[in-house]
Protein backbone atom coordinates (compact mmCIF):
# COMPACT_ATOMS: atom_id res chain seq x y z
CA UNK A 1 0.00 0.00 0.00
CA UNK A 2 1.17 3.55 -0.78
CA UNK A 3 -0.26 6.66 0.82
CA UNK A 4 -1.87 9.28 -1.40
CA UNK A 5 -2.56 11.73 1.42
CA UNK A 6 -2.41 12.15 5.19
CA UNK A 7 -5.98 10.96 5.69
CA UNK A 8 -5.06 7.52 4.35
CA UNK A 9 -2.16 7.33 6.80
CA UNK A 10 -4.41 8.33 9.68
CA UNK A 11 -7.04 5.81 8.64
CA UNK A 12 -4.58 2.91 8.58
CA UNK A 13 -3.00 3.78 11.92
CA UNK A 14 -6.41 4.27 13.53
CA UNK A 15 -7.65 0.95 12.16
CA UNK A 16 -4.58 -0.92 13.43
CA UNK A 17 -4.79 0.64 16.89
CA UNK A 18 -8.51 -0.09 17.21
CA UNK A 19 -8.00 -3.65 15.96
CA UNK A 20 -5.35 -4.33 18.59
CA UNK A 21 -7.34 -2.85 21.48
CA UNK A 22 -10.60 -4.56 20.48
CA UNK A 23 -8.79 -7.84 19.98
CA UNK A 24 -7.51 -7.74 23.53
CA UNK A 25 -11.00 -6.98 24.88
CA UNK A 26 -12.49 -9.95 23.03
CA UNK A 27 -9.68 -12.21 24.22
CA UNK A 28 -10.14 -11.13 27.84
CA UNK A 29 -13.90 -11.70 27.55
CA UNK A 30 -13.34 -15.21 26.21
CA UNK A 31 -14.89 -14.42 22.84
CA UNK A 32 -11.86 -15.65 20.83
CA UNK A 33 -9.39 -18.49 21.30
CA UNK A 34 -5.78 -18.11 22.34
CA UNK A 35 -4.63 -19.38 18.94
CA UNK A 36 -6.72 -16.84 17.05
CA UNK A 37 -5.57 -14.04 19.37
CA UNK A 38 -1.87 -14.81 18.94
CA UNK A 39 -2.12 -15.28 15.18
CA UNK A 40 -4.00 -12.01 14.70
CA UNK A 41 -1.68 -10.14 17.08
CA UNK A 42 1.36 -11.32 15.09
CA UNK A 43 -0.18 -10.29 11.76
CA UNK A 44 -1.27 -6.89 13.07
CA UNK A 45 2.16 -6.35 14.58
CA UNK A 46 3.84 -6.87 11.21
CA UNK A 47 1.35 -4.52 9.53
CA UNK A 48 2.16 -1.82 12.09
CA UNK A 49 5.88 -2.23 11.46
CA UNK A 50 5.35 -1.91 7.72
CA UNK A 51 3.25 1.20 8.37
CA UNK A 52 6.18 2.72 10.29
CA UNK A 53 8.53 2.14 7.38
CA UNK A 54 6.12 3.66 4.88
CA UNK A 55 5.79 6.74 7.09
CA UNK A 56 9.54 7.30 6.99
CA UNK A 57 9.64 6.79 3.23
CA UNK A 58 7.06 9.56 2.90
CA UNK A 59 8.93 11.69 5.48
CA UNK A 60 5.85 11.88 7.67
CA UNK A 61 6.15 12.33 11.44
CA UNK A 62 4.34 9.72 13.49
CA UNK A 63 4.18 12.11 16.45
CA UNK A 64 2.32 14.68 14.33
CA UNK A 65 -0.13 12.11 13.03
CA UNK A 66 -0.90 10.78 16.51
CA UNK A 67 -1.33 14.32 17.82
CA UNK A 68 -3.67 15.25 14.95
CA UNK A 69 -5.85 12.23 15.71
CA UNK A 70 -5.48 12.66 19.49
CA UNK A 71 -4.69 8.96 19.96
CA UNK A 72 -1.23 9.03 21.56
CA UNK A 73 -2.47 7.21 24.67
CA UNK A 74 -4.36 4.62 22.62
CA UNK A 75 -1.34 4.08 20.41
CA UNK A 76 0.91 3.43 23.40
CA UNK A 77 -1.69 1.04 24.82
CA UNK A 78 -1.72 -0.82 21.50
CA UNK A 79 2.09 -1.13 21.56
CA UNK A 80 1.95 -2.51 25.09
CA UNK A 81 -0.64 -5.08 24.04
CA UNK A 82 1.44 -6.08 21.01
CA UNK A 83 4.64 -6.51 22.97
CA UNK A 84 2.97 -8.55 25.70
CA UNK A 85 0.88 -10.60 23.28
CA UNK A 86 3.68 -11.54 20.91
CA UNK A 87 6.19 -12.27 23.64
CA UNK A 88 3.64 -14.60 25.26
CA UNK A 89 3.17 -16.45 21.99
CA UNK A 90 6.87 -16.82 21.25
CA UNK A 91 8.46 -17.24 24.68
CA UNK A 92 9.94 -20.59 23.68
CA UNK A 93 11.71 -19.00 20.72
CA UNK A 94 13.17 -15.91 22.36
CA UNK A 95 16.74 -17.04 21.55
CA UNK A 96 17.04 -17.79 17.82
CA UNK A 97 19.17 -20.72 16.74
CA UNK A 98 22.21 -20.16 14.49
CA UNK A 99 20.12 -21.52 11.61
CA UNK A 100 17.32 -18.99 12.04
CA UNK A 101 16.13 -17.87 8.60
CA UNK A 102 16.22 -14.25 7.56
CA UNK A 103 13.14 -12.44 8.82
CA UNK A 104 12.05 -14.99 11.43
CA UNK A 105 13.51 -12.87 14.23
CA UNK A 106 10.60 -10.48 13.79
CA UNK A 107 8.57 -12.98 15.83
CA UNK A 108 11.35 -14.36 18.01
CA UNK A 109 12.36 -10.94 19.33
CA UNK A 110 9.18 -8.87 19.15
CA UNK A 111 9.81 -6.56 22.09
CA UNK A 112 13.28 -5.61 20.89
CA UNK A 113 12.04 -5.15 17.33
CA UNK A 114 9.43 -2.65 18.50
CA UNK A 115 11.96 -0.81 20.67
CA UNK A 116 14.49 -0.58 17.83
CA UNK A 117 11.82 0.69 15.43
CA UNK A 118 10.56 3.23 17.96
CA UNK A 119 14.08 4.51 18.74
CA UNK A 120 14.94 4.96 15.06
CA UNK A 121 11.72 6.87 14.41
CA UNK A 122 12.14 9.03 17.52
CA UNK A 123 15.72 9.97 16.59
CA UNK A 124 14.79 10.85 13.02
CA UNK A 125 11.77 12.88 14.15
CA UNK A 126 13.82 14.84 16.70
CA UNK A 127 16.51 15.62 14.13
CA UNK A 128 13.92 16.71 11.58
CA UNK A 129 12.11 18.95 14.05
CA UNK A 130 15.35 20.31 15.54
CA UNK A 131 13.44 21.00 18.76
CA UNK A 132 16.16 20.56 21.38
CA UNK A 133 18.72 22.73 23.14
CA UNK A 134 21.17 20.06 24.21
CA UNK A 135 22.13 16.53 23.20
CA UNK A 136 21.24 14.60 26.33
CA UNK A 137 18.02 13.20 24.90
CA UNK A 138 19.73 12.18 21.65
CA UNK A 139 22.53 10.49 23.57
CA UNK A 140 20.06 8.55 25.72
CA UNK A 141 18.10 7.33 22.69
CA UNK A 142 21.29 6.40 20.85
CA UNK A 143 22.44 4.37 23.86
CA UNK A 144 19.09 2.59 24.08
CA UNK A 145 19.04 1.91 20.34
CA UNK A 146 22.59 0.54 20.23
CA UNK A 147 21.90 -1.64 23.27
CA UNK A 148 18.85 -3.21 21.63
CA UNK A 149 20.57 -3.60 18.27
CA UNK A 150 23.33 -5.48 20.09
CA UNK A 151 20.74 -7.98 21.35
CA UNK A 152 19.31 -8.61 17.89
CA UNK A 153 21.07 -11.25 15.73
CA UNK A 154 22.69 -10.21 12.46
CA UNK A 155 22.83 -6.44 13.03
CA UNK A 156 26.58 -6.06 13.64
CA UNK A 157 27.07 -3.64 10.73
CA UNK A 158 24.19 -1.45 11.88
CA UNK A 159 25.61 -1.42 15.41
CA UNK A 160 29.03 -0.26 14.13
CA UNK A 161 27.47 2.54 12.06
CA UNK A 162 25.27 3.69 14.94
CA UNK A 163 28.27 3.72 17.28
CA UNK A 164 30.17 5.94 14.84
CA UNK A 165 27.25 8.34 14.56
CA UNK A 166 27.07 8.52 18.35
CA UNK A 167 30.82 9.18 18.58
CA UNK A 168 30.53 12.00 16.04
CA UNK A 169 27.67 13.45 18.07
CA UNK A 170 29.73 13.41 21.27
CA UNK A 171 32.71 15.04 19.54
CA UNK A 172 30.77 18.10 18.45
CA UNK A 173 27.58 18.52 20.47
CA UNK A 174 27.00 22.15 19.48
CA UNK A 175 27.00 21.27 15.78
CA UNK A 176 24.05 18.89 16.04
CA UNK A 177 22.11 21.55 17.99
CA UNK A 178 22.89 24.54 15.77
CA UNK A 179 23.56 23.16 12.29
CA UNK A 180 20.35 22.19 10.46
CA UNK A 181 22.25 20.85 7.44
CA UNK A 182 24.33 18.57 9.64
CA UNK A 183 21.19 17.32 11.39
CA UNK A 184 19.69 16.52 8.00
CA UNK A 185 22.81 14.53 7.04
CA UNK A 186 22.67 12.54 10.28
CA UNK A 187 18.97 11.94 9.70
CA UNK A 188 19.68 10.56 6.23
CA UNK A 189 22.35 8.23 7.64
CA UNK A 190 19.89 6.99 10.23
CA UNK A 191 17.24 6.45 7.56
CA UNK A 192 19.62 4.26 5.53
CA UNK A 193 20.29 2.15 8.62
CA UNK A 194 16.56 2.05 9.33
CA UNK A 195 15.99 0.74 5.80
CA UNK A 196 18.67 -1.91 6.30
CA UNK A 197 16.93 -2.98 9.50
CA UNK A 198 13.71 -3.22 7.48
CA UNK A 199 15.47 -5.50 4.99
CA UNK A 200 16.75 -7.70 7.83
CA UNK A 201 13.18 -8.19 9.00
CA UNK A 202 12.26 -9.22 5.47
CA UNK A 203 8.89 -7.46 5.62
CA UNK A 204 7.05 -7.07 2.34
CA UNK A 205 5.72 -3.55 1.76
Amino acid sequence: MTYQNDSEVESEIFALVETIINLQKKYQNGEITDTFFQKTINNTYKELLKCHFRLKEKELLLSDILANMNIKIKYQKALDILTHGIISSSSEDMVPSPNTQKGSSVLALPGITLEITSAFITLMDILKLGSFNDTHLLQDIFEELIGNVNKFPGLEYIKVKLSRLREDLLKDKEKIVNDAIYREEVGKDLYLLFKEFHDKLNLKT
